[in-house]
């Protein structure tokens, strides 16, 4: 029988879920994070600056947060939405270029957040090294998949708001517990 992660407080009260896949990074340790999405247009360039920016704002240093994307085409700009979003919650989104996954050394990053199931199954299929370091956004906060706004309206873009803000403030505190 698998044990079950348990749910409890973290940093700023955020809910926080024990991590099910045992320590992430053998060493304990967090200082280099890669959110991962699709295209890394959309979920993983917004969930990259605002866990950067929430790490800062909980006094949380010395941790490097990047994206990047399964099938993304590098040097590509974010879309207008995220853009717009990561400015209405008070993150930064300048400066942001698009990259692939392939162009990551995966050995340097200690934990690996994916918008989706599916694209932490890949992760981890293609990279021996990875289970115990990679999980779900969500995963943080009990939640499932991040929901995809490419191309959507904007009610697409403030469901991704609603699913995000919380495992972004849940990983925000975990991180801060394995420093």
């Amino acid at each position: 029988m698998t044990a079950r992660p348990t749910r409890h407080t973290g940093v700023g009260g955020a809910a926080l879920l024990d991590d099910p896949f045992g320590a992430v990074g053998t060493a304990g340790t967090v200082s280099r994070v890669l959110v991962v999405c699709t295209a890394n247009i959309c979920r993983s360039p917004v969930a990259e600056r605002l866990l950067a920016h929430r790490l800062r704002s909980a006094g949380i240093d010395g941790v490097r947060v990047e994206s990047a994307g399964l099938r993304a085409r590098s040097g590509r700009d974010m879309e207008q939405g995220a853009r717009e979003l990561l400015e209405r919650l008070g993150a930064d989104p300048t400066g942001f270029v698009s990259r692939s996954i392939r162009e990551v050394d995966l050995a340097g990053i200690d934990l690996v957040l994916t918008a989706t199931e599916a694209q932490r199954r890949r992760i981890v299929a293609t990279e021996p090294a990875a289970p115990a370091r990679v999980r779900t956004l969500r995963g943080f906060d009990g939640g499932g998949d991040v929901i995809d706004p490419f191309g959507a309206p904007e009610s697409a873009w403030r469901e991704l708001e609603l699913q995000l803000l919380p495992a972004i403030d849940a990983a925000t505190a975990w991180i801060g517990q394995n420093r």
